[in-house]
């Protein structure tokens, strides 16, 4: 059914292949590779991982390795408590490559959507799936589109605000150079032998 629907849709014109400015608020189908990261699974093993991490920094003969280690031991409670306390997304990146270009796509993913627990792609893959796979979606961000605008009549607060939502989108949310999606199917082509 699903694969039947984007097929009529491509017969009517509604679907593009390509990432550009023009194709932006509507459906693009493209190929590439899948990569995700369940921000929610890196939360519950930063701790142990960033002392795994720490401690052989800490270890090595190398003294930038100590000095570094030195540094993040003086922000390490803050750099938990900032992932620990990221909203649980999974993030999605999508590699399309061209004869002129390497694209990337950023999106997050639906939980209750997903039909294999993200943990166990990532166990089993890293973070890029195997193969090639399809995302068909609607193209909604292009990379450096970053609006600045401040209001006449914007409070302190509302200023505040915006700084805060800006730092986070550029800790944790989609890259600068990303072009950014709202995914409708990611699939895979399955063919016969």
């Amino acid at each position: 059914m699903p694969r039947e629907m984007i097929n009529k849709l491509d017969e009517l014109g509604f679907v593009s292949r390509f990432l550009c400015e023009s194709n932006l608020g509507r459906l693009v189908l493209l190929k590439g590779k899948l990569g995700l990261v369940d921000v929610n699974m890196l939360s519950a093993i930063v701790e142990p991982a960033l002392n795994f991490y720490l401690k052989s920094m800490k270890d090595s003969s190398d003294k930038a390795d100590r000095d570094e280690a030195k540094e993040i031991g003086k922000i390490k409670q803050d750099l938990i408590d900032f992932i620990q306390n990221v909203p649980f997304a999974i993030q999605s990146r999508f590699i399309v490559k061209s004869e002129k270009s390497t694209e990337e796509v950023w999106m997050t993913l639906n939980r209750d959507e997903l039909s294999i627990p993200t943990h166990d792609m990532n166990f089993k893959h890293g973070e890029f799936m195997a193969g090639e796979w399809y995302l068909l979606g609607i193209l909604d961000a292009l990379p450096n589109d970053d609006v600045d605008y401040e209001g006449k009549d914007d409070s302190e607060l509302q200023n505040m605000m915006k700084m805060f939502v800006n730092e986070l989108k550029n800790l944790a949310g989609r890259p600068k150079s990303s072009f950014g999606i709202t995914p409708i199917a990611i699939f895979r082509n399955i063919e016969p032998n």
